[in-house]
């Protein structure tokens, strides 16, 4: 299977990324050198001619230009959650982080952090990353669980090994721009495992706001974002309302630590630049814990 089978919004991520990892490493948010492994041979001919003066800021101007907010929403919440899983590991003891629908994060190998890695995703999307992983030989590999499954028509608690809830392990779970191409049941699926695991489980995961899927053409760009997405087939099915998301939570016994939208994380990496990027303000991320 090649990359052309694979998620175009999974390459589309990747591809943000690793223009973001051409930046001078005094201004780059991250440095994510497996990214490029995972986007088109058309758009590596764009990444790698970053290096060109100037290119780099036609190049991104024009994807902000074309998806709005897009880009700086994915780079800035890169960033912020990295930040929260070195935290967590650092301070907090977590030995443990569990990537459910990973996509082309490669966060266990860049992030060089002392912790048991596990990605579960649809297996065709494992066997290109897999493939193009494997298939490199100048990056470093470390050490990854694998575990295939269609979130759609498989039971996670069918699937996953149980050993992944021995006692020795603090567990994270991180579902990164994953819930919104997914059924509500099986968004529900994904929590009700999660809620198995014991008290002092963290969660960090994102969701698109609900009034986001039911009237795009209030948010600037979004209609634009939604074609493409339908024309790859993967639309956006489930959001949730933010007014929601205590209740939403409490279900399976979790507790609210934190969240917040593109607009904020943005501003915190991005500075005064931030002002000016508009878009995906509807994009906002979680961090919650098993109670």
């Amino acid at each position: 299977m090649s990359l052309v089978d694979a998620s175009k919004t999974a390459k589309y991520i990747a591809m943000f990324r690793a223009i973001e990892s051409t930046r001078h490493p005094g201004k780059r948010l991250f440095y994510d050198p497996y990214a490029r492994l995972f986007i088109s041979p058309y758009h590596h001919w764009g990444v790698k001619r970053c290096a060109i003066p100037g290119f780099r800021y036609l190049l991104c101007r024009y994807i902000d230009l074309r998806w709005p907010g897009a880009r700086t929403s994915v780079v800035a919440r890169t960033r912020q959650i990295d930040e929260m899983i070195i935290r967590e590991v650092k301070e907090n003891g977590i030995n443990q982080i569990i990537i459910l629908g990973a996509g082309f994060d490669c966060r266990a190998h860049r992030m060089g952090l002392e912790a048991h890695f596990v990605e579960v995703d649809h297996p065709n999307t494992q066997e290109v990353k897999l493939a193009q992983l494997n298939a490199q030989k100048a990056l470093p590999l470390l050490p990854v669980d694998y575990m295939p499954i269609d979130f759609e028509l498989q039971n996670m608690a069918d699937i996953m090994t149980p050993l992944l809830q021995n006692p020795h392990y603090k567990t994270l779970f991180l579902i990164e721009a994953v819930t919104s191409y997914l059924k509500g049941r099986a968004v529900a699926a994904m929590f009700k495992y999660i809620s198995q695991f014991p008290a002092g489980t963290q969660l960090i995961f994102t969701y698109v706001e609900q009034c986001a899927i039911d009237t795009p053409h209030l948010f600037k760009g979004l209609t634009r974002v939604f074609k493409l997405l339908k024309k790859a087939n993967e639309d956006w099915t489930f959001g949730i309302n933010t007014t929601d998301l205590i209740g939403f939570l409490a279900q399976e016994n979790m507790q609210l630590l934190y969240q917040e939208g593109s607009a904020d994380y943005r501003r915190r990496w991005m500075g005064p630049a931030a002002a000016h990027m508009k878009g995906y303000e509807f994009f906002r991320i979680v961090h919650a814990r098993k109670i």
